[in-house]
């Protein structure tokens, strides 16, 4: 187990709130953000939930983005907070207006999120010199893979299928790691079922994921560098039901994984 991870507080994150659940299957979908050379924070976040909550989900989220003009098109929480591409000249109050719809679609489900985040220059620092593992380009991800399907497995007591958006330097490593992860955890092997890479136009429910992941980063940036700035509404908003749990890796979190990478403990 990574046992080594911080815990998001302030309410953002957290991990007791709900009961371990028992259903019949569920769906996890992940995505990433900060995967760029000069990001600060790494993240790898998501929703979990029973097919039925995410087929209605399904419905209100198209439902919303078409109310917006966006039929068709993907919603990308960094070109929609940065005004890029179909998002270029919308002003403030209809951004706001479907950010509100949006975090409603998924408050209205019984939806579950994670998070797992790495301080990257702190993580390099860490791990430079002293794991060729976590060293490879695509090794934060697999280690926020891991920390959110711990978590993910840690909560529910049944059968789950993972999906995560399609990114070719990540696809290849993170089905390897699942494949390992079954092997080195009997306990939760017969319970994972699949991996699937796909894209956000094709899964609705990796656009909820790139919203999550999103403003995962982006708090735990402003925390850490600057943390004048108040909380963002949209990550309070997705929290206020407080069915969010993830941590992140800092300085000491990334050299205890340097020893887990040494005694072969990853996975």
């Amino acid at each position: 187990m990574l046992a080594c991870e911080n815990s998001f507080v302030d309410g953002l994150f957290i991990g007791s709130e709900y009961p371990t659940r028992t259903l019949a299957m569920i769906y996890a979908y992940l995505d990433e953000s900060g995967s760029h050379d000069k990001s600060k924070i790494f993240a790898l976040a998501g929703y979990y939930g029973e097919l039925e909550e995410w087929e209605t989900f399904g419905r209100h989220w198209k439902c919303a983005l078409e109310q917006a003009g966006l039929k068709g098109v993907p919603f990308h929480a960094a070109d929609f907070e940065g005004g890029y591409d179909i998002f270029k000249d919308w002003s403030v109050a209809r951004k706001i207006d479907l950010m509100e719809k949006l975090i409603n679609v998924i408050d209205r489900r019984d939806l579950h999120g994670v998070a797992g985040a790495i301080v990257m220059r702190e993580y390099k620092e860490a791990v430079t010199g002293e794991s060729e593992f976590l060293e490879e380009k695509w090794a934060p991800y697999i280690v926020c893979q891991q920390l959110c399907y711990q978590k993910i497995l840690k909560k529910t007591a049944t059968d789950v299928a993972f999906v995560h958006d399609r990114q070719e330097e990540y696809d290849y490593p993170a089905q390897q790691w699942f494949f390992e992860y079954k092997d080195a955890h009997p306990e939760h092997a017969d319970r994972m079922k699949s991996v699937t890479f796909s894209s956000k136009k094709d899964y609705l429910p990796l656009q909820a994921a790139d919203l999550l992941a999103y403003e995962t980063a982006k708090g735990l940036h402003n925390r850490l560098y600057d943390s004048e700035r108040p909380h963002r509404k949209s990550m309070l908003a997705l929290a206020r039901k407080k069915r969010l749990d993830g941590g992140f890796f800092d300085k000491n979190g990334s050299k205890f994984l340097v020893d887990l990478a040494e005694y072969g403990q990853l996975p």
